[in-house]
């Protein structure tokens, strides 16, 4: 076997066993998630149908946080499996070094990261947005996805349903004001082509006092002034899980200039850049821990090293996660260092276990 085939070969099982590992793992996170909501909904007003679909579209954006663990165990059933099945030992006969079949382990687990990030994940947002199945507020059914503004006070709840935010994010376009009690009854509706910011105060221009609430209209002359701030709009209820790696630069540039913490916005950007490079250094961990124990028969430390990995992973993203998102140290440094730290580890296991042969 050429060493053309034989990286094809390896490539191919690998794609092939993380997608049904990944896939099982979706299932399982759906029917958990579908079984969670129809126990908070009446069998009345519950649609399973709709429930179901805005689980899809929802499910692959919390993928990002399992694929680690994905790759781990997806590469070392296949090592084992190839050990069990002495292709291990025939490669090593012939002259293939162990190198040749951790190469396209790294490059199988950085293909995965590369789907999900500028794929899977964006077409996850963009079902997300195009979804007409959202929940009603207080009667409404008008959002714009990743631009509602919530807000709370003593007197209840304030909703800002945007269409449009300029760049510099002063001037909003398309906007729905929603005023609610504590007991979320609704009090007032505004509808406005245009608003914004002036003398620390957000102005509907074009403004129409829908008269659907219980309280007095609150428009005059077509006008309407909030005393909102403009970092009112860190306050968007968009999910970061839910913005693409295509629409996150924007978000952020908006939010800085608003005077928003852009640090979970970055984090997230960060983390999804680096992923690739993540799940590439993870196969090869994963492979580095269970390739020469494979062929010398050895499976029970090798679960052990397996699962001490993904605990040890599992801290390290955590930790990570925390630092860059707070601000606490750089995002690029938390996303980045953490494939180099796993590509390391792997390193010093082929460097501990060759010297031990």
């Amino acid at each position: 076997m050429g060493s053309r085939m034989l990286f094809l070969y390896v490539f191919r099982q690998h794609i092939l066993l993380t997608g049904l590992v990944l896939v099982l793992l979706t299932f399982i996170v759906a029917v958990v998630q579908f079984a969670e909501s129809s126990r908070f909904r009446g069998s009345d007003d519950w649609d399973a149908v709709a429930a179901l679909r805005r689980i899809l579209f929802e499910t692959p954006a919390f993928l990002q946080s399992m694929l680690p663990y994905v790759v781990l165990i997806a590469t070392a059933l296949l090592v084992y499996r190839m050990g069990k099945q002495y292709e291990l030992a025939i490669f090593s006969q012939i002259g293939r070094p162990w190198r040749r079949v951790l190469l396209p382990l790294v490059a199988g687990g950085a293909a995965v990261g590369l789907l999900y990030t500028f794929v899977l994940s964006p077409l996850a947002s963009y079902s997300s947005i195009r979804d007409d199945t959202r929940p009603e507020v207080a009667g409404m059914t008008e959002f714009a996805e990743g631009r509602e503004v919530v807000l709370r006070d003593d007197e209840g709840f304030h909703f800002l349903l945007i269409d449009a935010i300029s760049e510099d994010a002063t001037a909003l376009r398309g906007i729905t004001y929603l005023r609610l009690d504590e007991e979320h009854r609704l009090l007032n509706r505004v509808n406005a082509p245009r608003a914004a910011w002036l003398d620390g105060e957000l102005v509907f221009t074009g403004a129409v006092d829908l008269g659907s609430g219980l309280a007095d209209p609150i428009v005059e002359n077509g006008e309407l002034r909030l005393e909102f701030p403009q970092s009112v709009l860190q306050h968007r209820e968009r999910d970061r899980l839910m913005i693409s790696v295509y629409e996150l630069p924007g978000v952020i540039t908006a939010t800085r200039m608003v005077g928003a913490s852009p640090w979970g916005l970055e984090a997230r950007f960060q983390s999804l850049i680096a992923l690739p490079a993540l799940l590439g250094a993870v196969a090869f961990l994963a492979g580095a821990l269970v390739y020469h124990p494979v062929i010398r028969g050895s499976w029970r430390n090798d679960v052990l090293a397996v699962l001490a990995a993904a605990f040890v992973m599992y801290f390290l993203i955590t930790f990570t996660d925390a630092l860059g998102g707070s601000g606490a140290a750089p995002a690029f440094l938390m996303a980045w260092g953490l494939p180099a730290l796993t590509a390391a580890a792997g390193i010093g296991v082929l460097s501990v276990r060759s010297k031990r042969r």
